[in-house]
């Protein structure tokens, strides 16, 4: 249950750092591109002599798929920032959000997890509550294209790091997983870069700063999400809609210190996410 919390912990703090990336004025995509190139850097320090730093990886079972997987990522980003342009933020967090369908479905389908009716009750409730909590029905939103995109995309990425650790890779442990994951994303960064140069004029000491701050909570956040698929050897569709709903709860509760306005539909999500996440202990 610890890796649970800390997975939700340190996913918040993800979302608290693009607040303050706002607040300061801080080129997110710059401070992306650095965020992986720390979590790479962190990873290695963290394994030590253990570290990946070696050409022979390549030979490894397992490193083709982690690196690509890695490189879905940042791709996964980009969807977002477009689909928060054309449809607004409250219908793309809402849509991303909603994606934990996917790996819930390849984790009972596919994985052949079993759960019963009281946790699929849950399951659901936990859907809605995402809904109610997200929709602002304040913020002018428009359905696009780019959307359907995002949900396949961030049920991807879940979907993927599951399927990657149900494989049971003997040479890739939870840190070098983790650590080729985010090298595979920043691989991705640099490929972005060398289409569109232009960017490079954005990188400052602003975004390095913000990218250090965001890459030390996002590795230990990736890693505590291995721990607790461990943990929830079995039963992972429980635990990436209670990680989900619970990273929508913190993230709206961490919202009111930036003075952030919740709806009425939205504390009446609130109070169903805590019910789905009772349901599903």
């Amino acid at each position: 249950m610890i890796w649970l919390f800390l997975s939700v912990l340190l996913s918040t703090m993800l979302f608290v750092a693009f607040k303050l990336f706002s607040k300061f004025s801080i080129n997110v995509f710059s401070a992306i591109f650095f965020n992986y190139l720390t979590c790479f850097l962190l990873g290695n320090i963290y394994l030590g002599s253990q570290h990946i730093l070696d050409v022979s990886v390549i030979q490894e079972e397992g490193f083709l798929p982690i690196i690509c997987m890695g490189m879905v990522f940042i791709g996964t980003f980009f969807l977002m920032g477009v689909s928060t342009h054309k449809s607004g933020a409250a219908l793309s967090s809402m849509v991303s959000k909603m994606s934990v369908v996917l790996p819930v479905i390849v984790a009972i389908f596919v994985l052949k997890e079993h759960i019963d009716a009281i946790k699929i009750i849950g399951i659901l409730i936990s859907l809605l509550s995402v809904v109610l909590i997200t929709n602002k029905s304040n913020e002018g939103t428009k359905f696009n294209w780019i959307l359907i995109f995002v949900f396949i995309g961030s049920g991807l990425v879940d979907t993927g790091l599951n399927l990657l650790k149900n494989k049971h890779y003997p040479f890739w442990g939870d840190a070098k997983m983790s650590t080729l994951l985010f090298f595979g994303a920043f691989l991705s960064g640099i490929i972005v870069i060398t289409f569109k140069p232009s960017l490079l004029k954005k990188f400052d000491l602003k975004s390095a700063l913000g990218g250090f701050l965001l890459g030390s909570a996002n590795f230990f956040s990736l890693i505590a999400m291995f721990k607790a698929i461990d943990f929830y050897n079995g039963k992972t569709s429980l635990f990436f809609t209670m990680n989900n709903v619970g990273v929508v709860l913190f993230s709206t509760l961490v919202g009111l210190a930036f003075k952030e306005k919740i709806t009425r539909k939205g504390y009446v999500g609130l109070g169903l996410a805590i019910f789905a996440l009772i349901l599903l202990n």
